[in-house]
């Protein structure tokens, strides 16, 4: 044994070369020799996701392609086959259309491929049936309620553990706690950070995400970091769990919803309370919006405002909006597939 791990690892230069020739030749062909390869864009993005992976743990990747767009213009190559679109006709047109979605989005099957959520389903048809299977309800008063309840806080931490707590609700019909403790228990969503990073690069080396976590192998180990299925009891004035319905569909969309879209709501949230604060006179408009359409319909003497009368606020609904574009909770592009551009 001693002298098979003294012995050096022979050395194969033509190996090597063919190695090293192959590499050469893929990045040739993606960056010169490729239908795109006249569009511009950072030179590294078009041979390697490696751009992508920097700047997402660098947390710029926002900034950067706003910066790109604006010294390059509305099209510009992210990948060797793929363009990000800035055109205003582009919301419509790419992301409003009925089109194919990006091999990105098969890395939110959690925690295996056996999990399809409607996020990670590519055909469109078949996505939105999986969707309309777990719509969301309007049980969320008691956690706004209990958000109203903490006077003096930092919003940037609460309005994380209430879009937490809004999660764990619709989810499980019980809160995780955050917004009851005040803190973050058990670091569970400091912890996310680094998850974040690590599901955004595999995302781009999907087979080997498959090879190293996303199998039934390592999901019946249990040991990745989707506890938040195992509730240990059930409080008695809960409404109906959803958990009673097929196990793994709602496992899949419980796992990664409770991570996904809790920061996002966050971000949301913070980007809408800022921008309002910072447009004299805006807090008041929607106040006397509210109060007007309370005041023909009803509804005054509660603290939280239905979401049957909230989305019917013209003015409330447009300052949501401005805010998800001042700020997009969702840093990266989302990518659909439009065919074969050759």
């Amino acid at each position: 044994m001693d002298l098979l791990l003294n012995k050096p690892i022979p050395l194969s230069w033509p190996l090597v070369f063919q190695a090293l020739l192959i590499l050469l030749t893929v990045i040739i062909q993606h960056r010169f020799l490729h239908p795109l390869h006249t569009i511009p864009g950072p030179p590294l993005a078009s041979v390697s996701h490696l751009w992508h992976i920097y700047h997402a743990i660098k947390g710029d990747q926002n900034l950067q392609l706003v910066s790109i767009h604006k010294k390059q213009g509305q099209f510009i190559r992210l990948t060797h086959n793929e363009v990000s679109v800035s055109h205003p006709d582009a919301v419509k047109k790419i992301l409003g259309a009925p089109l194919k979605k990006g091999p990105w989005y098969r890395m939110t099957a959690i925690p295996d491929y056996r999990f399809q959520r409607p996020m990670a389903i590519t055909a469109p048809k078949e996505k939105m049936e999986k969707s309309k299977a777990f719509a969301s309800g309007t049980q969320l008063d008691s956690v706004i309620s209990l958000l109203l309840s903490h006077l003096e806080v930092h919003l940037d931490k609460y309005f994380t553990f209430t879009s937490f707590d809004i999660a764990g609700e619709i989810h499980f019909s019980s809160q995780f706690g955050f917004l009851e403790k005040g803190t973050d228990i058990g670091n569970a969503i400091a912890k996310r950070y680094w998850l974040s990073i690590l599901a955004f690069a595999m995302a781009f080396f999907y087979h080997v995400h498959v090879a190293l976590l996303g199998n039934p192998f390592t999901t019946w180990l249990n040991i990745l970091p989707y506890g938040h299925l195992l509730i240990p009891h059930k409080r008695d004035d809960s409404w109906f769990d959803s958990v009673g319905h097929c196990w793994r569909d709602l496992q899949a969309v419980a796992v990664s919803t409770v991570g996904a879209a809790s920061e996002t709501i966050s971000c949301a949230l913070q980007s809408f309370v800022y921008h309002m604060i910072c447009s004299p006179g805006a807090w008041e408009r929607v106040r006397r919006e509210v109060l007007e359409l309370q005041g023909t319909e009803g509804g005054a003497e509660k603290r939280v405002v239905s979401w049957a009368q909230a989305k019917r606020l013209a003015y409330l609904q447009a300052c949501l909006k401005k805010g998800l574009r001042m700020f997009a909770p969702v840093p990266m592009n989302l990518s659909k597939v439009i065919g074969d551009m050759r």
